[in-house]
């Protein structure tokens, strides 16, 4: 996407990039007019993805999200900030943007009003629970069942509290699983991993990792304040169906198939926890917005790949 076809607002802000990795690189890489502030915790991995990116337009910090001084150091750079991280283990609740929202964040007498620092924070479809394959879009109560999804849940409350007490405007955004041609199931399929039988499988959703990383950054200049974007594809699948799509596309033998109460033994607790809640999701909020898809389903990214064969 050529950078130059967005007005000059998209052109001139400089952003914060919290838990910098592959989502985030990939914003950067769409986006190279910005200057960028990205966070980032392992050196390592810091160190191989800022080479392969060779961006002269980012600044880099290392934050650890773990440490509440560190946390405070984000505020030095919090005018627009897309928070990426994922929370911290820690039962149901997570603090790491909490420290962060503690009180106003204020720059000078003049940052007041619809200057006030803008945060977009990426969540998960998770908080809708289980809902037995039905269909859930923004206005659907949340009702997260697993550890993970309730952490999520708890970071929105402190960012809709922030946002209620006038310290911050705010947009989250609702991801369900990413993929692209790096963050394919292709592993599990080599290695034989059951999948659910087709009367028994739960829908799942999908966004492509360049997609979710447009919405997040066009969401910051185009969503309103307390807007709530399910970022997803429109396509809704069988969760067994999507792999044996994959497994298609490479020329690999699809999944065999179990009954759940033998499934469950076969998978981590992480796994299952993903294969049993059920749902079709929809954006009725990203078509408001006017930001299209690049890839509306899973197939048609495939057949954007060259090489089909491992």
């Amino acid at each position: 996407m050529q950078f130059k076809s967005y007005p000059k607002l998209f052109r001139t802000q400089k952003i914060t990039l919290v838990g910098c990795g592959q989502v985030g690189y990939n914003l950067i890489y769409q986006f190279k007019g910005h200057h960028f502030t990205a966070t980032y915790h392992s050196i390592q991995k810091h160190n191989e993805n800022q080479q392969r990116l060779n961006a002269k337009h980012v600044q880099f910090i290392q934050i650890d999200l773990k440490e509440i001084a560190s946390i405070h150091r984000l505020r030095a750079f919090t005018r627009r900030m897309i928070w990426l991280a994922p929370p911290v283990n820690n039962d149901h609740k997570d603090n790491m943007l909490r420290h962060l929202l503690l009180r106003p964040i204020t720059y000078s007498n003049l940052y007041i009003g619809q200057n006030k620092p803008r945060i977009v924070y990426v969540s998960t479809t998770g908080v809708y629970g289980d809902l037995q394959g039905n269909w859930a879009d923004e206005k659907t109560p949340v009702k997260p069942e697993s550890e993970r999804a309730q952490r999520r849940v708890d970071v929105e409350q402190s960012l809709r509290n922030a946002y209620t007490k006038g310290f911050v405007t705010s947009c989250v955004i609702r991801a369900p699983g990413i993929y692209s041609e790096k963050r394919l199931p292709l592993t599990r399929l080599i290695n034989k991993t059951p999948a659910l039988q087709p009367e028994q499988d739960a829908y799942s959703n999908h966004i492509h990792e360049t997609d979710l990383a447009r919405i997040c950054f066009l969401a910051l200049f185009k969503a309103r304040p307390w807007d709530i974007v399910n970022a997803v594809d429109e396509n809704p699948m069988k969760m067994g169906d999507y792999f044996d799509l994959i497994a298609q596309h490479y020329g690999l033998a699809p999944p065999p198939r179990m009954a759940k109460q033998e499934l469950q033994h076969h998978v981590s607790p992480m796994m299952w926890s993903f294969m049993r809640e059920s749902r079709k999701i929809q954006s009725t909020r990203l078509k408001q917005l006017n930001i299209p898809l690049r890839y509306p389903t899973v197939s048609a990214f495939l057949s954007t790949l060259k090489n089909n064969k491992l």
